[in-house]
């Protein structure tokens, strides 16, 4: 009925899905949008720089087009620039949930001032699932009320390992591999090892 299912750039690490059919991955939510505007929906296109310029096209102008990962901030060397400031303590006992990175898939922690009430937390998880969060970026609009709140890691791009803190939270998280953030056929870490954490 509708797809794109999967739409793979140049060295094949973007995935792209666009299926309102039955058989949707089980991430994969219904649609919000009116079906004749999802319809019309284009492959979301990755960041292209301007022939010799640090700033890039206009969103217009590449909509649709296939596009490459080549220019796509994440992945930059930031060796030249400073890491940004931490806006609060960012400790194990701060973390008050976890996100995936939607381009390198690795889990990575968000870190809050103080525990979030109910109301708080409803917000959190619609921001979880309505914005797709990237290393090196912010998760919260700038409006929210949350953003001076809650912070996610602060990385420059996706080839920053898992963090220390992801493994010795109070969530409890699946554990995972601290290079390249893949779950499962893990090898077993004794009970002791995993408290030195």
């Amino acid at each position: 009925m509708h797809s794109w299912n999967t739409a793979v750039y140049g060295d094949g690490t973007s995935l792209q899905l666009r299926n309102a059919e039955k058989k949707v991955a089980s991430f994969a939510k219904k649609p919000r949008l009116p079906m004749d505007v999802f319809e019309r929906l284009k492959i979301f296109p990755d960041p292209i720089k301007k022939v010799a310029s640090d700033s890039y096209e206009d969103f217009s102008d590449v909509y649709g087009k296939l596009t490459t990962e080549k220019d796509r901030p994440s992945l930059a060397k930031n060796i030249h620039k400073e890491k940004p400031t931490k806006p609060f303590r960012m400790t194990a006992e701060t973390v008050c949930d976890v996100v995936v990175c939607g381009y390198c898939l690795k889990p990575r922690c968000v870190y809050s001032k103080r525990k979030l009430n109910q109301s708080e937390k409803i917000e959190f998880h619609r921001c979880k699932e309505d914005y797709m969060y990237t290393c090196g970026g912010t998760m919260l609009p700038e409006n929210s009320d949350l953003f001076s709140i809650c912070c996610p890691e602060i990385l420059q791009s996706c080839e920053e390992v898992v963090s220390p803190h992801y493994y010795s939270s109070r969530l409890q998280c699946d554990m995972c591999c601290h290079v390249c953030g893949a779950f499962g056929d893990l090898r077993p870490i004794s009970e002791e090892l995993q408290r030195s954490f």
